[in-house]
């Protein structure tokens, strides 16, 4: 189903003819609610066949939103029911035009009978979507926009809102309700915010933390001037002027967080209006007890003023001092809100004197106007001495993207001419953009070519590793014929990218098909594919790869037991056994006696680290049944830390570990922890314990010198 703000631009040219027509024909009694019915859902039929072109007209005329608020008046409360119960089909509201007429169709129903429109708001469903306001959000700006101002309407809603269990949705009622009122200034707000929580059931204001007046004020100010850059106004906001909190602020409130909470709100609104008159009344107010807050306001303020008059903008910061300076460029380029334009970087870098830009300036500034013009900003940084420093040129790649595919392209190609880049840096953004960007067949061969056109060698071979992978969640069949055809890639570039194959497949294909690929490889490869492709074989189909792991292990030859992936695959097993059976004593048996030997200490260690949160005490039992060495340091270093909360316990098997550095670690890790509460008991664990005399000494001091004697 389309979007309601479309459905309701469909029908409101007709709605409105209908409407006069209504008021100059004969009637027969019932007709006009009829026809208003009629008129109002038709526009939810026409949702299939709404064009975004005429949502978007809805969205930006008042004309037409005042035509579908006056076709709306006259609609009775069955009227409103039929209506919401078309449009709440929807779920959720993804146009400004949309919320604004559900919050409109709720808030008139909430006027003629408030009864029944709290009992279908609080049957809405009450979530936390990403990709636009639910209904319930709408509803209840609606409800509240009636609420707040009318006492009758407040006090029929208010038993259906006391019984409903929802601890969340009253949340969001009461504090839309306070979001809700209408007043001239913000000091009538506050008298109504107070009138309407004196109003309100204590148990209720309390249960949603507004309990006295200054919270009832936070929670006006959530709302009260919604920045321009993130839609969280309610649908009924109408511009206000800033000074008006701020003089509210700093007369009338007394508590300081909460009178400086409301004055940096209105400096932030007032920026966006007036970035001038913002600077100087903070130069007036003086600055908050927060150097780190004062940082982002000024950059803030920067931001919003540069946007306007560049030099002025420029001017005024460098009149601050070295310290504020500093900080408000490297905030204004480490912070994407703060809405600089990409385009007036270019000249506003210019009027910043190399010898006032603070570490990392280049990289940020870089970074913001590479969105727009990404040869520009490169060619840029790649002229300042600090771009030569790998360390400044990895921040560079830090969360950097480009405005569309296009210049994510020229992006790619430029940074790949760059001297000193952090090849490993630059291959993992490389993967994040064409994974992400998603693009399509055209704008790969546009990177195809890119790649195949480049001088540098480099460039070409990260662009094959990103397609490769990029391809392995579409279809892992062709990036492995893609990497057996490239040209591009050294022979270790190549082996690591059969093992990211092996290991990523497993989310396109069964594992067998990728098993059966890999034991086909050459043998340098073959074993290192597969101990990728185990451990998620065992995570995804625990019964068919436990026996599989354990027969691969069995039959790998002693040189490879002692690599990385030998012991992943071992651990992953015995974690499958306790995760698909829950006997962890049959993990451990296997993997104290079954498991390849080189492969026991990583295998029991792990068994124990789970079994332990399970049941310790078992755990430690059967730990204890064997000879001692047998499984080596790692399993006893599991327990330890598993048990850690019983610190006799805890030292009694730390002291056991046969390595003297680990021993030392672990035991002053147990002591250190337990001296804290019990100080007596921890010195006397540490003189009565098996231990050489030198490691004693070490331990008390240590530990009862640093201040826990």
């Amino acid at each position: 189903m389309a979007c309601l703000g479309v459905s309701v631009a469909e029908g409101l040219a007709t709605g409105i003819a209908i409407g006069k027509a209504m008021r100059t024909t004969p009637e027969t009694a019932g007709e006009p609610q009829r026809q208003r019915k009629s008129l109002l859902l038709a526009s939810v039929a026409d949702m299939e066949a709404a064009s975004t072109g005429n949502l978007a007209q809805l969205t930006v005329s008042a004309a037409k939103q005042a035509q579908f608020s006056e076709s709306l008046a006259d609609l009775d409360s069955d009227g409103c029911a039929e209506l919401f119960e078309e449009w709440s089909r929807q779920l959720l509201v993804t146009s400004s035009a949309a919320r604004l007429a559900g919050a409109q169709l709720f808030k008139h129903w909430t006027e003629i009978d408030p009864e029944r429109a709290m009992k279908n708001l609080l049957a809405l469903p009450f979530s936390d979507s990403r990709t636009g306001l639910e209904w319930s959000r709408v509803a209840a700006e609606g409800w509240a926009a009636a609420a707040a101002n009318d006492p009758e309407a407040l006090v029929k809603s208010l038993p259906q809102l006391q019984a409903f269990p929802n601890l969340s949705a009253k949340s969001l009622l009461i504090s839309s309700l306070f979001r809700g009122i209408e007043a001239a200034d913000f000091a009538e707000t506050v008298r109504k915010a107070s009138a309407l929580r004196s109003a309100l059931p204590a148990a209720l204001t309390e249960s949603v933390g507004i309990a006295d007046d200054n919270a009832a004020i936070a929670a006006i100010l959530e709302r009260w001037f919604p920045p321009h850059y993130y839609d969280q106004g309610s649908a009924f906001d109408h511009p206000r002027d800033p000074l008006d909190i701020y003089r509210y602020a700093t007369t009338e409130i007394d508590d300081p967080k909460l009178r400086w909470e409301a004055q940096k709100l209105a400096f932030e609104q007032l920026a966006q209006l007036d970035p001038q008159v913002a600077a100087t009344t903070l130069d007036d107010v003086g600055a908050p007890e927060s150097a780190m807050e004062k940082t982002s306001l000024l950059a803030k303020l920067t931001a919003e003023w540069g946007n306007r008059d560049l030099p002025s903008a420029a001017k005024w910061l460098l009149e601050r001092n070295p310290e504020e300076r500093s900080g408000v460029l490297t905030a204004m380029f480490d912070d994407w809100s703060l809405n600089l334009d990409p385009r007036q970087i270019a000249d506003f870098v210019q009027w910043i004197p190399a010898s006032e830009t603070p570490p990392g300036f280049a990289a940020g500034a870089a970074r913001f106007w590479a969105v727009d013009d990404p040869d520009a900003a490169l060619d840029w940084f790649e002229s300042r001495p600090e771009s030569k420093d790998p360390d400044v040129a990895e921040s560079l790649l830090n969360n950097l993207w480009f405005g569309d595919w296009d210049k994510t392209l020229q992006g790619i190609g430029r940074l790949g001419q760059f001297d000193g880049l952090p090849q490993e840096k630059f291959d993992e953004e490389l993967n994040h953009w064409v994974m992400f960007l998603d693009p399509d067949d055209r704008q790969l061969h546009k990177l195809t070519t890119l790649r195949d056109t480049s001088n540098n060698p480099g460039l070409a071979a990260s662009i094959d590793r990103a397609l490769i992978k990029a391809q392995v969640w579409k279809d892992p069949e062709a990036a492995r014929q893609a990497l057996s055809n490239s040209s591009h890639l050294s022979e270790e570039q190549r082996s690591t990218l059969l093992t990211d194959i092996g290991r990523m497949s497993r989310f396109r294909e069964a594992p067998d098909k990728t098993l059966e690929w890999a034991s086909q490889l050459p043998p340098d490869n073959s074993a290192s594919v597969i101990g990728s492709i185990l451990p998620g074989h065992l995570r995804q189909t625990p019964a068919e790869g436990i026996p599989k792991a354990m027969d691969w292990l069995d039959g790998l030859p002693a040189e490879q037991l002692g690599e990385d992936y030998a012991a992943n695959v071992a651990k992953s097993t015995a974690r499958a056994t306790i995760e698909s059976t829950g006997d962890p004593q049959a993990a451990a048996n296997w993997a104290a006696t079954g498991a390849p030997e080189p492969l026991r200490e990583a295998a029991v260690g792990e068994t124990i680290s789970h079994w332990a949160q399970i049941d310790p005490f078992a755990a430690a039992e059967w730990l204890s049944s064997l000879d001692p060495g047998t499984v080596g340091d790692e399993p006893i270093v599991q327990l330890v830390d598993q048990i850690a909360w019983d610190p006799e316990h805890a030292f009694a098997w730390g002291a056991t570990l046969s390595s003297p550095e680990t021993r030392g670690i672990k035991l002053a890790e147990i002591a250190d922890r337990w001296a804290l509460y019990a100080p007596d008991a921890a010195r006397s664990a540490i003189e009565q314990a098996d231990l050489p005399v030198e490691t004693k000494a070490t331990l008390i001091h240590s530990i009862f010198e640093n201040g826990h004697e």
